[in-house]
């Protein structure tokens, strides 16, 4: 089965090599921009539907994103990738496995989350705490998009489940 999506993982070896690697995916973000510029179509989405030349949607995949916060030059271009990455077909999915303090920023930048405790301060200031004590085991989670918030449980956390629960 062919994939219409490529995923990439920043954990490097060094933070010189993370920064190598962020640069090539905004150099991608912005050869892909241009494109749709040229194209006069707003997103990747707008493209894919008019030309037969699809675009490929692309995750990078940013596992414990605390390490990254206080490392200035990584972290604005992790933050470059979430705001502008989306219309290109980039688009970040990051992980948190300790509290740490977040730009409001980058928090607005990433509309979708998926909660899975409520064991960090930044969980508690995204949705209140007390809707953790509905939940009734470990393999549910709440999912959070601007003003929606979801329970759904940990395993059924697709994009296409989310968007059903969305419409309902």
């Amino acid at each position: 089965m062919d994939k219409d999506f490529k995923s990439y993982n920043i954990e490097g070896i060094n933070i010189r090599n993370e920064i190598e690697f962020l640069d090539e995916i905004i150099s991608e973000i912005d050869k892909n921009l241009e494109l749709l510029n040229l194209h006069h179509k707003k997103d990747i989405d707008e493209y894919n539907l008019f030309y037969k030349d699809k675009m490929m949607k692309k995750y990078v995949i940013i596992n414990k994103l605390q390490k990254y916060v206080y490392e200035r030059e990584v972290f604005e271009k992790i933050l470059y990738i979430v705001q502008t990455g989306k219309m290109a077909g980039i688009n970040v999915i990051a992980t948190l496995t300790q509290d740490v303090i977040l730009s409001n920023i980058l928090l607005s930048s990433m509309e979708q989350k998926v909660l899975i405790n409520n064991n960090f301060n930044l969980t508690n200031k995204l949705i209140d705490i007390s809707y953790f004590e509905i939940l009734s085991n470990d393999v549910e989670c709440f999912y959070k998009d601007k003003d929606l918030i979801i329970r759904m449980s940990k395993l059924e956390a697709t994009k296409d489940e989310i968007e059903k629960i969305k419409t309902r």
